[in-house]
């Protein structure tokens, strides 16, 4: 290719021409089939990248649904606790006063 490209070009004929347009459609293509497959391989890192975020996301919620529930569940166990308290609270003065 580019020992037949160099004695075209000396001979500057049509067929340089034709050679050096030859070699240039070539490395068009190279080029674009190279850019083609970063482009593909860009490609498949985004969708790769989206769902792995998608699944930290869902474990994200699921974290939050749990911490949700275990805060729930302390606050009742405490709002439970409160009212016990008041309730045993309430009662001890009812028998104080009832004594006195």
């Amino acid at each position: 290719g580019v020992k037949y490209l160099e004695s075209a070009v000396r001979a500057s004929s049509e067929e340089a021409e034709l050679a050096v347009s030859d070699v240039i459609t070539e490395d068009t293509k190279k080029y674009m089939k190279c850019f083609e497959d970063k482009v593909n391989e860009i490609a498949q890192f985004t969708d790769s990248s989206i769902k792995d975020y998608n699944a930290v996301d869902n474990k994200l919620k699921d974290d939050l649904k749990t911490l949700d529930a275990v805060i729930n569940s302390e606050k009742s166990a405490h709002d439970d606790a409160t009212t016990k308290h008041r309730n045993n609270s309430a009662n001890l003065r009812e028998k104080i006063k009832t004594k006195s």
